[in-house]
């Protein structure tokens, strides 16, 4: 839903399970709509849509995505982002570092994203924003060296050249989110900085940083130990575009006996 000074409050569809579109669907008419009717029974609600690359490819048609945006004015429904970081499942089997698979060294992630635009694309009308989240180029230890290879930095900057294409044609202001998170690539403010610093040096584009920015989850910061206060205020400073916040929390516990213990209660294979 619009809140004030045109920021848009969504409602992150990757909570519910759907690695398929015709999954994918089921948990929107099942769970979304009765969200829906909770928060905003009367006004248009805001769907930030999850979608795999099965998915992916399955609402790519045309017949389909039609036949999508009628549900949505149906429903009274809007989609303006996509959480494109998981690309095949992310319930039900062992996900951990696999949710990086494939980085942005694998032309399949740059396919995927691109693909994601453009469904995007299909789904606003003339002169909107939209936007695509995605991961922190790769996770660390899938590089052991440190560094991130030049591949991911020329996949990204390759994205954002497909990004100002899509754009064009409805003057659309489209921009793609790249989301900090424990042990990616970059996790912290300081290395999201670093990594934009370095990605400058694979583009020409005099608008890079409108089409890349960050995609902020509160709880991937908060569990680094940094104030999000602090952190916005230093992306900010270094002129990094703020793509989508994920407002999101984690658990916080001295770390006594007792409180281990429980925690051992959250311990899950999944994720």
């Amino acid at each position: 839903m619009e809140l004030l000074n045109n920021i848009q409050l969504a409602y992150c569809t990757n909570v519910h399970r759907g690695s398929t579109w015709d999954e994918t669907f089921e948990s929107l008419e099942k769970y979304v709509l009765e969200v829906k009717k909770l928060i905003c029974p009367e006004k248009r609600f805001a769907i930030g849509l999850r979608l795999g690359a099965k998915a992916a490819r399955s609402l790519s048609d045309l017949t389909k995505i039609n036949l999508f945006k009628k549900w949505l004015d149906r429903n009274n429904c809007y989609v303006f982002t996509i959480n494109g970081f998981p690309y095949g499942n992310f319930h039900g089997t062992r996900v951990k570092e696999q949710v990086y698979r494939p980085d942005w060294t694998d032309s399949n992630r740059l396919a995927y994203t691109i693909q994601l635009f453009k469904i995007l694309e299909k789904l606003l009308e003339k002169g909107e924003e939209g936007s695509v989240s995605t991961l922190p180029a790769s996770f660390k230890e899938f590089h052991p060296s440190g560094k991130i290879p030049a591949i991911a930095f020329e996949n990204i900057v390759k994205c954002a050249d497909e990004i100002e294409r899509i754009s064009k044609a409805k003057k659309l202001d489209l921009h793609l989110g790249l989301e900090p998170e424990p042990l990616g690539s970059f996790e912290t403010t300081a290395e999201t900085i670093t990594f934009f610093n370095e990605l400058d040096n694979f583009s020409t584009l005099s608008n890079l940083k409108n089409l890349i920015g960050v995609n902020y989850d509160c709880c991937h910061l908060a569990v680094e130990f940094e104030s999000a206060q602090s952190g916005l205020n230093k992306l900010k400073e270094a002129g990094i575009r703020l793509s989508k916040i994920h407002l999101s929390s984690a658990l916080r516990a001295k770390p006594t006996d007792q409180n281990k213990e429980l925690l051992n209660s959250f311990v899950e294979d999944v994720y």
